[in-house]
């Protein structure tokens, strides 16, 4: 079938699927396998990684921008409309889909450093560190601690399985929240 001939929610699922597939390969990739650069690398493709992976939330919380029938906590509150504020797509983080429980100042930390300025500028900041195994976290992918580097760490193999899991169950709804969604309103 050609793009043109797909509905929207056709090639949104073929992107995740795509994505996800990417996203297992630079996760589970050994730099020292790769290394042409005669120097000491450890570690998985870190950057490329994280916005696969951050990518993939942004796909599935964009699809229930301005939708009403989706619930999700945030700091306490019960919210049911993504808005068309750029990091409320990552409130999905709180959904059954990821099953989180973000406040809304990690959301937005989130949003903006591991997935804007890392896409944008290459950067996740100062405070900001990734691991690129769970032996730091053991079931979150995101943690907080005081202050310094590392303040905020994300696992990227445990964000890879999170991931995978809400791809999975957000196939089964996949159809009907796009059709009826601002996205699949839109499309031509």
């Amino acid at each position: 079938m050609s793009e043109r001939n797909k509905f929207p929610y056709q090639m949104i699922e073929e992107a995740l699927d795509e994505l996800i597939t990417c996203a297992k390969f630079s996760v589970f990739y050994d730099k020292k396998f790769g290394n042409k650069l005669g120097r000491v690398v450890t570690g998985n493709l870190g950057y490329p990684s994280a916005i696969i992976l951050f990518s993939i939330i942004d796909i599935i919380g964009n699809c229930f921008k301005d939708k009403k029938d989706l619930e999700m906590i945030v700091d306490g509150k019960n919210v049911r409309v993504i808005s068309k504020k750029d990091e409320s797509s990552f409130f999905i983080l709180n959904s059954k889909y990821f099953n989180q429980n973000l406040t809304n100042e990690e959301i937005k930390y989130l949003y903006n450093r591991f997935r804007s300025k890392l896409i944008h500028n290459g950067l996740i900041g100062a405070e900001a560190k990734m691991f690129p195994t769970s032996t730091k976290h053991k079931t979150a992918f995101f943690s907080t601690t005081s202050e310094g580097k590392g303040r905020y760490s994300v696992s990227l193999e445990e964000l890879f399985y999170l991931c995978e899991k809400a791809i999975n169950m957000f196939k089964i709804d996949l159809k009907e929240v796009v059709e009826s969604s601002r996205l699949g309103k839109k499309f031509p």
